[in-house]
């Protein structure tokens, strides 16, 4: 770390710089600490190679949490319940849903290479696709076309103390 503080300016823009730079809480956390920030002469890239955080950077473990809406053929919101051969949405630890049925959430482990976090999603993909049938999964951040708020069917987590809690809250 002792390499970082030759190319360091303080800046008041602290947490947007290092937020772009860095996925790892436990980097940014270190940063934080330091109250510093890396406004360079070089690049960002040359920074990293050149000091420790190359190393904290390729041990840290990495998942992705992606959520799609299950639509219809036509672009609308699926208004089926969530498939039963994915599982319980409120038991899975990998494929479960979120405030509404139709929006499946699909949550990796966390790994230790982009390669292997890459290959459960795509996996995690293929199994939800195998199981919604003549639906699609919503590849954009604008929401598909939805109906009236009140027909958007809430998740449902069973009758159990803590589904019947997720579900009210």
């Amino acid at each position: 770390m002792q390499d970082l503080y030759k190319n360091i300016q303080h800046d008041n823009n602290f947490d947007i710089d290092i937020c772009k730079m860095f996925v790892s809480s436990y980097v940014f956390k270190i940063l934080v600490l330091l109250r510093i920030t890396i406004t360079l002469n070089k690049s960002r890239i040359e920074v990293l190679i050149e000091t420790d955080l190359k190393r904290y950077l390729s041990s840290i473990r990495r998942g992705i949490e992606k959520e799609s809406l299950r639509t219809d053929r036509n672009g609308f919101i699926a208004e089926s319940a969530h498939p039963s051969q994915l599982g319980s949405p409120l038991t899975h630890k990998n494929i479960t849903t979120d405030f509404s049925e139709a929006l499946i959430e699909l949550v990796t482990d966390c790994h230790e290479s982009t390669s292997e976090v890459m290959q459960q999603l795509n996996d995690l993909h293929k199994i939800t696709y195998a199981s919604i049938q003549n639906e699609l999964l919503w590849p954009n951040s604008m929401p598909c076309m939805l109906p009236k708020e009140s027909k958007i069917k809430i998740g449902n987590y069973g009758s159990s103390n803590i589904g019947m809690m997720k579900q009210i809250y």
